[in-house]
């Protein structure tokens, strides 16, 4: 998890980095709300140390195409679309020192407020990975929670992408699941740390848990795996 935590220090670096470039990128296909969608999962990072080759897979899987929304110290990040419109990033890392492979998915939760999700992620036993940043398009962290899952946090200035450019359609990222040793301490923690409420119903195989925000409707599904480290993608 340090090794992990490292990396992805590195890798909001580059994101804020990426942001704050001169590169111009096409919004205009995409709608906004004028209210924060708090809960709702707006973004989506792939961190990975071979950009090419799942920049290909993604392309072939999906049919996204690329954006390049710039660099700093060799870091590079790509803005996929589904279509014309943005669907995640994709930013490249330095190799890990162990020399595995690093491919891993980072989704962003919509908060009120994310220097106030921070802090109630400490008191409630989770980490920060990443401390609040200012970028560009509003304010960002990422936190581990009690089970080693890792999600970040963002505050946009301009409003998140609203229901109608996040409609479910082909090539787009439409589910977060988090899969936990523990979902109903896992739902007690993203309860107090960024409001949802916890609905649970019996499906074949056991007990499934979404995690809901008000009207808005389902944002985060979690469910039980057997004894390992949770993950969030």
């Amino acid at each position: 998890m340090r090794a992990w935590s490292g990396t992805l220090a590195v890798a909001l670096c580059a994101i804020v980095a990426a942001c704050t470039s001169t590169t111009r990128l096409d919004t205009s296909t995409l709608s906004f709300s004028q209210d924060p969608l708090i809960g709702k999962v707006v973004w989506n990072d792939l961190i990975t140390n071979d950009l090419a080759a799942v920049r290909a897979f993604y392309s072939g899987l999906f049919g996204w195409t690329y954006d390049d929304a710039g660099s700093r110290h060799g870091h590079k990040y790509l803005i996929a679309r589904a279509g014309n419109i943005y669907v995640g990033g994709l930013l490249e890392v330095d190799e890990r020192a162990d020399g595995k492979p690093m491919s891993r998915w980072l989704p962003y939760v919509s908060v009120d407020d994310v220097d106030a999700a921070v802090q109630r992620t400490k008191a409630e036993g989770g980490r920060v990975a990443v401390p609040p940043t200012k970028v560009n398009l509003g304010r960002v962290a990422a936190i581990i929670d009690p089970e080693g899952a890792v999600i970040g946090f963002a505050r946009s200035r301009i409003g998140d992408p609203d229901d109608t450019s996040t409609a479910p359609a082909l090539g787009r990222i439409v589910w977060t699941e988090l899969l936990a040793n523990d979902p109903t301490q896992a739902a007690k923690f993203y309860a107090a740390v960024v409001g949802y409420e916890p609905l649970t119903a019996a499906r074949r195989g056991g007990e499934y848990t979404w995690l809901t925000q008000g009207v808005r409707g389902v944002r985060v599904s979690s469910r039980t795996l057997p004894a390992r480290p949770s993950r969030c993608g």
